[in-house]
């Protein structure tokens, strides 16, 4: 009996969890970017607006999302195809700019250490989804490899983030490592949510339970991984911009956004 009725009860804590999640990412990612943007040969005036647009952007993108989580259409869990089609908007969104030659270069000149960093977010998303399992407000067949997927990830970075600083002659590798483990979970996440997100929503209504969490749930996968795989697509372009250079220059990576990151192998240190 009482498990029961506990777990009716809308778990409101960790949906304010999840959104407070999404505009932390939001806010850091907007100011790592801007960071960077007094680099570029734009002009204040300029800058200040771009920036406005970015941070205008990822807002007016929660709220979308926020809104279809409080008003959901026809009142149920979104589908699977709605979550795939929000989910390429978003990143699209993340992805388009690296068209503009002044983004690039805004991305080539963060440290790799911060963009690697912001994925520590990733444990919190991780343990909203143990918490859901918990409460039986989540499949087990999604929320346990995409909780621990998510944690193990999050985990990995500071790992990561550790063998660049020490200067590890093997940072680089673990780097592309932590990038394979970082979308191999995305897309298990994705593979398990679709097969089984929808059953579990019907069975939840067919015995009375609450419904609406999952919605709120489903801002990770249409907020949260479009910004976070943005970024590691932006990870992607500096080690793969940077090996350009090093192998048309025949020198170590310039300083910058890989500094740190590998040793050449005779040992010397990349320049800082």
């Amino acid at each position: 009996m009482f498990q029961s009725t506990s777990i009716s009860i809308f778990p409101i804590n960790t949906v304010v969890l999840i959104i407070l999640l999404a505009v932390v990412l939001a806010v850091l990612t907007w100011f790592v970017l801007a960071s960077r943007f007094s680099i570029t040969n734009l002009s204040r005036a300029r800058q200040r607006n771009v920036l406005a647009v970015a941070g205008a952007i990822l807002a007016i993108w929660l709220v979308v999302r926020l809104g279809l989580a409080i008003y959901p259409i026809n009142d149920s869990v979104l589908s699977t195809p709605a979550v795939v089609g929000l989910t390429i908007i978003g990143l699209s969104i993340g992805l388009l700019p690296l068209l503009w030659a002044p983004f690039r270069e805004v991305i080539s000149a963060i440290p790799i250490t911060w963009l690697i960093a912001i994925h520590i977010v990733r444990f919190a998303g991780g343990s909203d989804f143990i918490t859901l399992l918990d409460a039986k407000l989540l499949p087990a067949n999604f929320a346990l490899p995409a909780g621990y997927g998510e944690i193990f990830v999050a985990l990995l970075s500071l790992v990561v983030i550790y063998l660049i600083v020490t200067k590890r002659p093997n940072a680089r590798i673990w780097v592309m490592v932590w990038l394979v483990f970082g979308f191999v979970d995305f897309i298990s996440a994705f593979v398990t949510g679709g097969a089984y997100i929808g059953t579990f929503a019907a069975q939840l209504t067919a015995s009375g339970k609450p419904t609406s969490v999952i919605n709120y749930v489903l801002l990770i996968p249409t907020y949260i991984v479009p910004i976070l795989a943005s970024i590691q697509f932006y990870i992607i372009y500096q080690l793969l911009s940077t090996s350009e250079r090093s192998s048309s220059a025949k020198k170590p990576f310039r300083s910058g956004p890989l500094q740190d990151v590998i040793h050449d192998r005779k040992g010397s240190n990349y320049d800082e």
